[in-house]
């Protein structure tokens, strides 16, 4: 009797495991069920809509340090020739900075100097997002914007240095928070800067040949040849659908 009492207490031993594991894993899963309900119902909404309100105190105050500092807005009537081409502006910038982003990302992926590299990118990219505003207002083109901004990388990847590191420290939504926080002074420390440059111009003839100036970083030459090489395409792909179209329109049935 005594087998036999010890083999029904082994299988309620191992019954008795087997309900304390199904009942760990029921609470994993519910345990990230109600996580990601919690991120995707409450955290993600609040950021998508903290995000849009930021961006738009962001112009404000981009706006009010132009005036106080002197500068002046421009009030030329917004014709479409000039809607067009400030919106073809805009989305070349975005379409430039995702590539950047791609760039970085590959970047990371370099064994040993891979970090340092993506957090020079990253330093430059914050510089980048902290100007644009100025240059915005002042009303610089694309090519004037990355010119500047390559003959001066030095002062730009300095000034870049502390967002980078504040974004570096803190993981996640905080790391979103504290950028948040923070950029709104260096977008006023971007209005009143006044970047040295760290080579010397070149002529406009040099330039016209192509050439580069002494201690001139290409930092965007790779994202600018796969945006041109993007938009190319995306424009091939629509004068053919249009042509197409119009052939088809004019067949005789």
């Amino acid at each position: 009797s005594g087998g036999g009492s010890g083999g029904v207490g082994e299988e309620k031993d191992a019954s008795q495991v087997a309900e304390e594991q199904l009942v760990m894993y029921l609470h994993g899963v519910m345990s990230h069920m109600f996580f990601w309900l919690y991120q995707l119902l409450w955290i993600y909404p609040v950021y998508c809509i903290s995000f849009v309100m930021s961006a738009m105190w962001y112009q404000d105050i981009a706006e009010h340090t132009y005036v106080i500092r002197g500068g002046k807005k421009a009030h030329k009537p917004l014709n479409f020739q000039r809607w067009i081409n400030a919106m073809s502006q805009e989305i070349y910038i975005l379409i430039l900075i995702g590539t950047f982003m791609v760039q970085i990302m590959l970047l990371s992926l370099i064994p040993y100097v891979g970090r340092v590299l993506t957090f020079v990118q990253w330093c430059w990219t914050y510089a980048l997002y902290s100007f644009q505003y100025r240059w915005a207002l002042e009303r610089w083109t694309i090519d004037q914007q990355l010119s500047y901004f390559e003959t001066r990388w030095p002062y730009f990847a300095g000034f870049g240095f502390p967002l980078a590191v504040l974004t570096y420290v803190f993981p996640g939504f905080i790391s979103a928070g504290v950028y948040a926080l923070t950029f709104p002074v260096f977008i006023i420390l971007a209005i009143v800067a006044k970047p040295t440059m760290h080579c010397a111009p070149l002529s406009a003839e040099l330039k016209q040949a192509g050439a580069s100036a002494p201690g001139h970083l290409p930092i965007f030459r790779y994202a600018q040849i796969v945006d041109v090489k993007l938009l190319s395409w995306i424009r091939r792909t629509c004068t053919r659908r249009r042509n197409n179209n119009r052939n088809a329109r004019v067949q005789p049935m």
